[in-house]
């Protein structure tokens, strides 16, 4: 076989192998091709368990103040049959910068005493916990609202 078509080939390959149009939609496939593990299907009742509510205003964090800064509530969601307890999620767009919006955040759940895991510098999200809760922000930059920079999205978990 001619170098040329060797290359070629062997570019073409990984596409052919991945395409999901081959793909069977009941495995999961590794970047070789081979099959790995089956598709987990989630019973129908899970449907039920993970069913949203969409929030048309934020909710107050329990242990965890608002922002202080600019922001703007753009949409949330609760999760009311979740039988493992409480569980919502809101973004919003912030004008301050995501290092500001970060240090603050670091800064009040220390001192509402949340014990704040893996934080390392340059990393773009925090998680939190504190007597079987969890609060974990997210921040993207890049909002798409004019005079504001960052977007933010808090979640929140407690056990029943």
């Amino acid at each position: 076989m001619s170098k040329r078509i060797y290359t070629i080939l062997s570019l073409a390959a990984p596409f052919v192998i991945l395409s999901p149009a081959v793909a069977d939609p009941n495995q999961t496939q590794n970047l070789t091709g081979t099959s790995t593990f089956p598709h987990t299907v989630r019973p129908a009742t899970a449907d039920k368990d993970y069913a949203t509510i969409k929030l048309s205003q934020p909710v107050q964090i329990p242990n965890v103040p608002p922002y202080s800064g600019r922001a703007v509530f753009i949409e949330g969601l609760r999760y009311p049959n979740d039988t493992s307890g409480e569980r919502f999620g809101m973004t919003y767009a912030v004008a301050e910068e995501d290092e500001q919006v970060l240090d603050w955040y670091k800064t009040a759940l220390k001192n509402y005493k949340w014990n704040v895991l893996n934080f390392s510098p340059g990393a773009k999200s925090i998680t939190a916990v504190k007597d079987g809760s969890t609060f974990t922000l997210q921040i993207n930059q890049g909002a798409k609202m004019p005079g504001y920079r960052t977007v933010m999205v808090l979640s929140y978990k407690t056990n029943k």
